[in-house]
């Protein structure tokens, strides 16, 4: 979870992320004894999580516009 949302700051895109994390998370997923479902679900909340808070991330950005709130507060 924590490794999944310091890397979605590097790259925003939930595919990406993925191509990039998984092929190292299900491996490591099988050798702990946790499905591989768990792992791809804290991937996924890890990248929930950031996309709250990442300049980075559109919806956000428009979200923000679109109700007049500032970024910064």
């Amino acid at each position: 979870y924590i490794a999944s949302a310091l890397l979605h700051f590097l790259i925003s895109s939930g595919s990406g992320e993925a191509v990039v994390f998984i092929p190292i998370l299900a491996p490591l997923a099988d050798l702990i004894g946790i499905t591989r479902q768990v792992a791809v679900e804290a991937v996924m909340l890890g990248e929930g999580v950031v996309n709250c808070v990442n300049p980075t991330s559109g919806v956000l950005m428009a979200v923000l516009a679109a109700s007049g709130i500032p970024y910064v507060k």
